[in-house]
């Protein structure tokens, strides 16, 4: 918490309360249940978030034309998981509403899925 900066790719210091502060991907306020005592954090980010994606998201995240709705994230940086149709989504750096990549597709209705990497 002193030095509010995460040397871990995109991580963030949030503050728990007045003495603690931990670096972490994300934060809801309230209780973390993952903790073996209840306290509330606040979640009040601390300094700026570290760049680049989290060492975990190569492992768990969609890679290249792969449907990406079922894990909501992409492993390339930059590109965001956007819906084509309720069968099938995609990770793409932009996407307009109504586009189609062949003249028999479905077009993309662009519904975003999960945070952009």
């Amino acid at each position: 918490r002193s030095t509010q900066f995460c040397s871990t790719p995109g991580t963030q210091c949030f503050q728990k309360n007045d003495g603690w502060g931990s670096c972490l991907p994300s934060c809801e306020p309230g209780p973390n249940f993952q903790e073996p005592e209840w306290n509330n954090w606040w979640c009040k980010p601390l300094g700026p978030r570290s760049p680049g994606a989290a060492p975990w998201v190569q492992q768990k995240c969609a890679h290249g034309g792969e449907n990406c709705a079922p894990k909501g994230c992409c492993a390339t940086p930059g590109q965001q998981c956007y819906k084509q149709s309720p069968y099938y989504s995609k990770c793409k750096p932009s996407c307009e509403k109504g586009e189609k990549e062949h003249q028999w597709d479905t077009p993309w209705n662009c519904e975003k899925v999960g945070m952009r990497t």
